[in-house]
């Protein structure tokens, strides 16, 4: 008997570098999952997780995102935006959270809980500070005069 035996694809044989796309049919072909389900949305995320890992292990680093199913590796252009939208998002968490924080009634805390919830307010809010001065430092300083104006 004949029979062609078929390997499903690894994470070492990919193609990872900067601009490459992993397709909906490999990423289905690897975990085994059909797109459009929720197993397929769990499959992704490991996968991703497993292709970071990968890279990590032989130090590099590049940024990867999920787009309509497909892993793309961005590009160093996309990355940026990419990046910067990213963290954008996360100072925005970070200061939701640290509302939600200070709506806590420390009278229903224990004494160590309560500690560690102030601890935590405070580092926040110091975190938060510190990102808004440096935004405003940048802000006024790109918006500098270069020439001088019109005298008048």
């Amino acid at each position: 008997m004949n029979m062609a035996v078929t390997t499903k694809p690894t994470v070492d044989k990919l193609d990872l570098t900067k601009g490459s796309v992993i397709s909906i049919e490999i990423v289905e072909d690897m975990t085994g999952a059909t797109n459009n389900t929720i197993e397929y949305t769990f499959a992704l995320i490991r996968l991703v997780d497993e292709i970071v890992s990968h890279l990590l292990r032989q130090g590099v680093i590049l940024t990867i995102c999920t787009v309509k199913g497909a892993i793309h590796i961005l590009t160093d252009e996309e990355a940026a935006a990419y990046n910067a939208k990213a963290g954008d998002q996360a100072v925005r968490k970070l200061g939701r959270a640290f509302v939600r924080g200070q709506a806590v009634d420390k009278r229903n805390l224990d004494d160590i809980t309560k500690v560690i919830h102030t601890r935590n307010l405070d580092i926040q809010g110091r975190m938060l500070t510190e990102i808004n001065r440096v935004k405003e430092e940048f802000l006024l300083e790109e918006h500098s005069r270069k020439t001088p104006g019109l005298l008048m």
